[in-house]
């Protein structure tokens, strides 16, 4: 059984999973902007999430230790993504915003 708690403004705040090993729970905390900023696993392992004054994401750690980057374009598209082990993924689209193509680099 699992059990999904939020709080007055309907945002995730806790789940508790429930099964014959015990129960476990993890926790979610977010930003005045509603953003999601931290998820802690049963475990106590912390993913923290940054964004930017318009709501998108440009960061995460996650619980290995592993940075994560994201840059947008002008209009929010994401442009460029580098993941904990330095490895990138570049996006671009096309005049209507459709992604057209991915590289890593």
């Amino acid at each position: 059984m699992t059990e999904r708690f939020a709080d007055a403004f309907g945002q995730l705040r806790r789940v508790v999973e429930h099964n014959s090993n015990g129960n476990y729970t993890t926790l979610y905390a977010y930003d005045l902007a509603s953003n999601l900023t931290q998820v802690t696993d049963a475990a106590g392992n912390v993913t923290t999430l940054s964004y930017d004054l318009l709501g998108r994401k440009t960061g995460m750690t996650d619980p290995n230790m592993e940075t994560w980057t994201y840059q947008y374009d002008g209009v929010g598209n994401l442009t460029a993504q580098q993941d904990g082990r330095g490895w990138w993924l570049y996006m671009s689209y096309d005049a209507l915003n459709r992604l057209t193509t991915e590289v890593e680099g």
